[in-house]
């Protein structure tokens, strides 16, 4: 059962994402959760936590929101945008920003909006400023307040598609 990811929650349990199940160690206990609690699919790729403490969880096949120990599945009938998810970020703005194939969104207080972005591949949330940077179809881009703006043409970025985005603290 390999660890496809890890996440420390704001109460101090660890989150273990693998393609079987999801599995939260608190206080020296484990809990396993699988689609029968909720979950959209077993195969766990990301996880991210609001500031209001909502634990969300990407699968291989959807999106779900902890609520009151059962998973809460998010839909393209919700406003989640349709297409396979790419990216899930929380900012410390209590969003959770999706990336999807098509669009991207974001969730505050149990309302989606969309972003109207290409495909998201990558999100980094608290750019410098509190923008929020993504990687998409068009290169590197920021959200700001005024709206998405090219941060990094895709001229300038070597020729794959960019995988993976990080923003390293500065030292």
């Amino acid at each position: 059962n390999d660890v496809r990811c890890l996440f420390e929650a704001q109460d101090g349990a660890l989150w273990i994402g693998t393609r079987e199940g999801l599995a939260r160690w608190k206080d020296g206990v484990v809990t396993a959760f699988t689609t029968k609690d909720g979950l959209p699919g077993n195969g766990i790729r990301g996880l991210a936590q609001t500031t209001k403490g909502i634990v969300w969880v990407w699968t291989d096949i959807g999106l779900a929101r902890l609520q009151e120990n059962r998973f809460v599945t998010a839909s393209v009938s919700d406003g989640l945008p349709p297409g396979a998810i790419t990216s899930i970020a929380a900012d410390g703005f209590d969003f959770l920003w999706v990336g999807t194939t098509t669009d991207a969104a974001s969730w505050k207080d149990g309302k989606w909006s969309p972003l109207g972005s290409a495909s998201v591949r990558n999100f980094v949330t608290q750019g410098p400023g509190g923008t929020i940077q993504c990687a998409n179809g068009e290169g590197i881009s920021q959200l700001r307040a005024s709206g998405w703006h090219g941060f990094a043409p895709l001229a300038s970025l070597p020729k794959e598609p960019i995988e993976f985005l990080v923003r390293l603290p500065r030292s």
